[in-house]
């Protein structure tokens, strides 16, 4: 990384001004260049300007002018880019952190501790972490911890770590006495440190943690909850410098109990004495463990070893304080667990490598615990899952049915999910086939009516042809004609309703086939209003068209044709003896039409399903039709691409809009 000596400027912030203003000044416009320096005076951005922008003396010189103005801005330049260059390599440094493990690689707590630390940090990027175990469990006087003063210096000399995060006491005392010379003056996080105080940081900086401490209290009134006869409570510690601690810790709690319990101290004893006490212990009786490493006669014994050996031998239950005791012997209890801690101290780190200062983030003195429990040992001593507090934790547990039969659970569940769809399956099925049904029949009476009325009208229309043939020539003319008119409106309306059948089939065959032509819009609106002159007369309603000029498409011309015949044919049915509207326009490359009545409107709960197959708002008596009209005008106006839509309120009227884009949809097949 560049670094400036003492008294050096670093480069003043970039500006453009003095040239900007120079190029202005002689007349140069926005496309002048401009060569942007680090500027401090105005002196200087003067002589910028006129290093560029002089214009007089000869072209030689305005050429050697040019260059050291160049070469000038090249030097000024060179120490940003290093600059950059440098930042830009130190951003890319990863952030370093050594955890600091006062004992061995292997052992319960240890793991549990280093496991907790990298489960915090691991969500922090760009961070490398270094794992060392100093071994203090085998070797723990001074000449060991100068010697590990002396390996570290050597070890880490070319490694600048960012935080340091320590476990237990021996690793904390180390950094306490040698951080600054071994590692330098940099953030360190403990955990695992037993009964730490403030005052432990008297004249250190720098530092924060975890307090680790035992929960006596909570751990005594569990066992007067589990156990209510209790009489006496029988402390276990050995005597090492955390096993007094721990004692001390212990007797604090004792007070409280006094006249309730008897207390019992069995720490400076040989591991034969103690397992012979706890096997003589009367009833009313319950052992609290915390840990015995070392026994009286100097014999070490491991964290599980030591209380299998007293669990085994003991008539009374026993409980204990850390969590490394448990599924080796104790029923459990409040117990400080190694990964929390660890955790709480990852957090911390984590939080120093994000920028926080470590004299802001202050020493947790409440040392975490969980209620944990051992299955085995409960069904030894009779204590219920429902006895135990909430929120405890059992490790041991028998396997549940669904874990002893995952397959069959699963199995069982998939063939009623399958039965149940099945069953749903036909009920839907049940219910369209009724629904079907229904139409079906809904149809059929219709259809009857429907074709009965014109066909009725045609006997009708024949029987007075035949009696205007017995009547006078000029009687029997105009009776003809009518007749001729009538039976040719029913003839046309029995088409109609035979197409409209037709199409439906098409439609629920496949695509709608469109013939597509380049089509007139307004020219359609006219032909088909011409053609109903004759019903538009009878029932009284005048059309007024309004269109913007010529609008051509790409569409099927006698499709198009149907669906203004539809819309049309239904503001004369509905709206009979008031004004008719059709406008068209054009609006983005679509056609638009609207065909407005004033008839007697359509109910908002009517409207979604007005364009769906045999769709019928209206009684038969009222008003005939199929109730196919708008739904074969809603597939024609989707197969060009476009949609329709209607506003309408009851007794106020309805208008029916048509979009259609002008050019050729997909699908169509353009002829010419």
């Amino acid at each position: 990384m560049l670094r400036l000596g003492a008294g050096q400027r670093r480069p003043g912030r970039v500006e453009a001004h003095a040239v900007e203003d120079a190029a202005r000044d002689r007349g140069l416009g926005d496309e002048a260049m401009i060569c942007i320096r680090p500027v401090h005076s105005g002196q200087a951005r003067t002589s910028i300007a006129n290093t560029f922008f002089n214009r007089s003396g000869s072209p030689a010189a305005r050429t050697a002018t040019m260059r050291r103005g160049i070469t000038g801005f090249l030097r000024a330049a060179l120490p940003l880019l290093l600059l950059a260059v440098s930042g830009a390599a130190h951003a890319a440094e990863p952030r370093r952190v050594l955890i600091l493990n006062s004992y061995h690689q292997g052992y319960k707590w240890t793991d549990d501790e280093t496991r907790g630390v990298l489960s915090a940090i691991g969500h922090t990027k760009n961070v490398r972490v270094y794992v060392e175990y100093m071994g203090t469990k085998w070797s723990s006087d001074q000449a060991y911890f100068r010697q590990l003063r002396d390996i570290y210096q050597s070890k880490f000399r070319k490694i600048p770590f960012d935080v340091i995060v320590s476990t237990d006491n021996d690793a904390f005392d180390f950094l306490r006495r040698h951080r600054d010379e071994v590692f330098g003056k940099l953030p360190a996080v403990f955990c695992g440190v037993n009964f730490f105080q403030m005052e432990d940081l008297a004249g250190h900086d720098l530092f924060t943690g975890l307090n680790e401490t035992a929960e006596f209290k909570e751990n005594i009134d569990l066992i007067l909850r589990l156990h209510p006869g209790t009489k006496t409570i029988v402390f276990i510690t050995d005597t090492s410098i955390t096993g007094s601690k721990t004692h001390d810790l212990f007797v604090q709690a004792v007070p409280e109990y006094r006249g309730r319990l008897n207390f019992q101290l069995l720490e400076d004893v040989t591991m034969n004495d103690l397992l012979e006490t706890v096997a003589r212990l009367p009833d009313g009786s319950v052992v609290l463990h915390t840990f015995f490493f070392k026994d009286k006669a100097g014999r070490i014994f491991e964290y599980d070893e030591g209380i299998e050996l007293i669990s085994a031998a003991s008539r009374v239950p026993v409980y204990g304080a850390w969590d490394f005791s448990l599924g080796h012997g104790i029923i459990g209890g409040y117990l400080t667990n190694g990964f929390d801690q660890g955790r709480g101290a990852g957090e911390m780190a984590a939080r120093v490598l994000s920028g926080a200062r470590v004299e802001d983030i202050p020493p947790v003195m409440k040392s975490p615990a969980r209620l944990m429990f051992d299955q085995r040992q409960m069904d030894r001593w009779g204590i219920r899952r429902t006895d135990l507090p909430e929120n405890s934790v059992v490790i041991n547990a028998p396997p549940s049915f669904y874990a002893v039969n995952k397959g069959l659970v699963w199995g069982v569940g998939v063939g009623m999910a399958g039965l149940t769809l099945v069953v749903a399956l036909l009920a839907r099925l049940y219910r369209e086939t009724q629904r079907a049904v229904r139409m079906r029949d809904e149809f059929l009476m219709v259809a009857s009516h429907e074709l009965r009325t014109p066909i009725t009208s045609l006997r009708l229309s024949l029987q007075t042809l035949q009696r205007a043939e017995r009547m006078s020539a000029k009687v029997g003319a105009e009776l003809m004609s009518r007749s001729v008119g009538l039976a040719a409106r029913q003839g046309e309306r029995l088409n109609r309703l035979i197409d409209e059948l037709l199409d439906v089939s098409r439609i629920e065959i496949g695509p709608l086939p469109l013939d597509l032509r380049d089509v007139e819009l307004g020219a359609i609106v006219r032909d088909v209003v011409e053609r109903f002159e004759g019903d538009l007369s009878r029932v009284g309603c005048p059309v007024a068209i309004q269109g913007d000029g010529a609008i051509s498409g790409c569409w099927d011309r006698s499709r198009i044709d149907q669906v203004v015949t539809n819309l049309l044919s239904n503001a004369v049915k509905f709206g009979a003896g008031k004004p008719i509207e059709i406008l068209f326009g054009e609006q983005a490359g679509t056609a638009w039409l609207t065909v407005r009545d004033h008839g007697i409107g359509i109910e908002q709960a009517q409207q979604a399903r007005i364009f769906e197959r045999f769709a019928r708002v209206v009684s038969i008596q009222s008003y005939g039709g199929l109730g196919l009209g708008l739904y074969v005008s809603r597939r024609v106006v989707e197969a060009h691409g476009g949609r329709i839509r209607v506003d309408s309120q009851p007794g106020s009227g309805s208008s029916f809009t048509v979009e259609i884009p002008r050019a050729e949809p997909g699908g169509g097949e353009r002829k010419e």
